[in-house]
């Protein structure tokens, strides 16, 4: 009985690093997968901020309840939109990356646990960048429009037909 048990133990006792060293890549992937979803969540909540920034800007543009520049030169301020919008669909581009990379990290199991962690975080780390880089434009056209609204606020821009 003996002669049968000693071998069982013996490979029992060479397979238990294998089966630890698998326990620890099942670890080490639960706690990847858990980094990725918290770095997706932010991407979606940076995408979110930047699709209400774009929205908050075209209706701006296109509303008819505020005072409006009559003279091409001062509307010319509105050509910052274009750099803002801009940066805002770089914004929301690098947020669809990071969710590419998640998936990524998901289906293909060729690159280490590193490499997807520092992809999705340089990804979202631009994503934020671009967003937070649009806002510049955006606040600049504030200060100008509102230095133009207090200087003619008097009158009245009439009514797009």
């Amino acid at each position: 009985m003996a002669g049968l048990f000693l071998p069982l133990l013996a490979a029992l006792l060479l397979a238990l690093p294998e089966l630890s060293a698998a326990a620890e890549s099942a670890a080490e992937a639960e706690v990847l997968r858990d980094i990725l979803k918290e770095t997706v969540a932010r991407a979606e909540a940076t995408n979110r901020l930047a699709l209400i920034v774009l929205g908050g800007s075209v209706a701006a543009l296109l509303s008819t309840s505020y005072l409006q520049p009559r003279t091409r030169r001062v509307r010319l301020m509105y050509v910052l939109f274009l750099p803002g919008w801009f940066l805002l669909m770089w914004s929301l581009y690098r947020g669809q990356e990071v969710y590419g990379v998640y998936l990524s990290a998901l289906h293909v199991a060729n690159e280490p646990p590193l490499y997807y962690q520092l992809e999705t975080l340089w990804r979202l780390e631009e994503q934020s960048a671009a967003l937070y880089l649009s806002l510049v434009p955006f606040s600049l056209w504030l200060v100008i429009f509102l230095l133009w609204w207090i200087c003619q606020g008097e009158r009245r821009a009439t009514p797009r037909s």
